[in-house]
């Protein structure tokens, strides 16, 4: 990363420091805390998204995007049925939990004995 990549990103940090600070602790009008909250996280936007790494996140923004449109996402029977598959298979293994514990639990006691 270069040393204006670099300048632009502590830039937008600054910037969003100064809105936090603005937001928080300045003693203005709240539309004019808005006002400049809302300008210089806009600022801070636009430098970041001029900058390569921040080019290449909205880029992976972009394909990430794309690809949840890809996604087939199951409808509400198949939801149902895949929700009590796993209730019935939580409830097996806490069955089996509990049994391995009594017993252990049993064993134990008996060795102490």
């Amino acid at each position: 990363m270069s040393g204006t990549e670099k300048l632009k990103l502590w830039l937008s940090a600054i910037i969003v420091l100064v809105a936090i600070y603005v937001i928080g602790y300045a003693e203005l009008a709240p539309g004019v805390r808005f006002g400049v909250a809302a300008v210089s996280f806009a600022a801070a936007a636009s430098l970041v998204v001029f900058s390569q790494p921040g080019r290449t996140f909205s880029y992976f923004v972009r394909d990430a995007g794309n690809e949840l449109r890809k996604v087939v996402w199951p409808n509400k029977q198949e939801v149902m049925q895949m929700t009590g598959i796993v209730f019935v298979f939580l409830t097996i293994v806490t069955v089996l939990l509990w049994l391995m514990d009594l017993v252990v639990g049993i064993l134990l006691e008996q060795l102490v004995r």
